[in-house]
């Protein structure tokens, strides 16, 4: 019989299968009649939350997700519950309908009610597989820590592939994928990164023919999306910081040449800049015997420039950087 505890016991999710065919419909109901039909039967006490699910009186899960992703109550999270023998006092139990291959709309599921219940006890938690508790047990069907650690994408040959009923009825039917070789390959999303510089919409009705693979894939556009901001972002701060270097290099002649020893050192700059205003205004007014090229006066505007800023910067550097320290 379930047993009361506190919230703040629990430290892991851990994921089972109903063993069930794959593909077929099963309920929350069913499991209750199931685990009443045990020997012993398991048995919730009803007292400890008399309103949580009353009629299931049996079901040793806290969740059961069926093949259309929905999540059903089972024990409320303060019962202890009966699905993973001797760890039954810290653990929630998660069942997903199905033996080794569910929908991408219970592998979302799994990750709703991750968070779900992390947000009612408070902390983060680890989520691990059954099988992993009891080394005789395959249970759920598919190595959970493989699963976490791709980021939570669906294997492909754990994936039941959701097919509209001929009839064109809103039924549908769930028929397992191929088996790829490689045993536990996520899903790639190398075909979302290729495809980031066309529309989201149409990049995702190109490569996917259903609902739950179109979310599945907008998802993952969003998370990519959001590391192109990121690397966006620290581009950024590095090219203002390059240009913050060159800023100082530049500070850093002109002060150099403003406090050299020679008189010459401090002053061919202007003398320069000087001198091609000098050509440049004659040769506007026809006051040469020969023609200047029009690159001279953009070689005039480009030098003033750098000495107005170079100047600008030696003045103005000082006060930047005492802002910046503060």
């Amino acid at each position: 019989m379930g047993k009361k505890r506190s919230l703040n016991d629990i430290t892991t999710i851990v994921l089972h299968c109903a063993d069930t065919p794959n593909g077929r419909a099963t309920s929350i109901e069913d499991i209750d009649r199931w685990h009443g039909e045990r020997t012993p039967p398991f048995k919730r006490d009803l007292s400890i939350d008399p309103k949580h699910q009353p009629h299931l009186k049996h079901i040793g899960y806290h969740y059961v997700i069926t093949l259309d992703g929905e999540i059903h109550e089972g024990r409320p999270l303060i019962e202890t519950g009966a699905h993973v023998s001797g760890h039954n006092h810290d653990t929630v139990g998660v069942c997903l309908i199905g033996r080794d291959q569910f929908t991408p709309k219970q592998f979302h599921a799994i990750q709703i009610i991750k968070s779900r219940i992390e947000a009612q006890v408070g902390i983060k938690l680890p989520i691990k597989g059954h099988r992993e508790f009891d080394p005789n047990k395959t249970c759920p069907g598919f190595d959970v820590q493989a699963y976490v650690n791709s980021g939570y994408q669906p294997y492909e040959h754990r994936v039941l592939e959701i097919k509209k009923d001929s009839s064109f009825n809103t039924q549908q039917t769930y028929v397992p994928l191929k088996k790829s070789e490689n045993k536990e390959r996520p899903m790639s999303v190398l075909t979302t990164i290729a495809g980031l510089f066309k529309p989201a919409a149409d990049l995702i009705d190109n490569l996917h023919t259903s609902t739950e693979e179109e979310m599945i894939q907008s998802n993952n556009l969003v998370a990519l999306q959001n590391e192109l901001v990121i690397a966006q972002n620290q581009i950024t701060s590095q090219i203002i910081q390059l240009e913050s270097d060159l800023l100082k290099a530049q500070s850093a002649i002109i002060v150099a040449e403003a406090n050299g020893q020679s008189w010459m050192q401090r002053n061919w700059r202007p003398i320069t800049m000087l001198t091609f205003l000098v050509l440049v205004v004659a040769d506007t007014f026809g006051l040469t015997e020969f023609r200047l090229s029009e690159q001279a006066w953009v070689l005039l505007q480009i030098g003033l420039g750098g000495y107005v800023v170079g100047r600008s910067a030696e003045k103005i550097m000082p006060n930047v950087m005492k802002a910046m320290s503060k």
